[in-house]
């Protein structure tokens, strides 16, 4: 069996590197849910900003292409005519 040692250097603060070691594990999984959390919400608002734009140019679109509804005569109907 071969023997294990460790080396416990001590820091400026006085924590030896064992200590540090063992904080940083137990503090691992903590920063990396926030990562991941951090990351969705990232994902979360990009998807709205883009849906949001995607819809402004829609609604653009649809009014360019409707001479009746840009004139003001009438709502558009179901099928996308308009009712007079």
């Amino acid at each position: 069996m071969v023997e294990r040692r460790v080396v416990c250097r001590a820091f400026v603060d006085g924590t030896s590197k064992v200590e540090t070691v063992r904080a940083r594990r137990k503090l691992e999984p903590l920063i990396e849910r926030l990562h991941e959390r951090l990351h969705e919400r990232l994902h979360e608002r990009l998807h709205k900003r883009l849906h949001k734009r995607l819809h402004e140019r829609l609604h653009e679109r649809w009014l360019q292409s409707s001479p009746a509804h840009a004139v003001g005569q009438g709502a558009p109907d179901a099928l996308g005519g308009h009712c007079t």
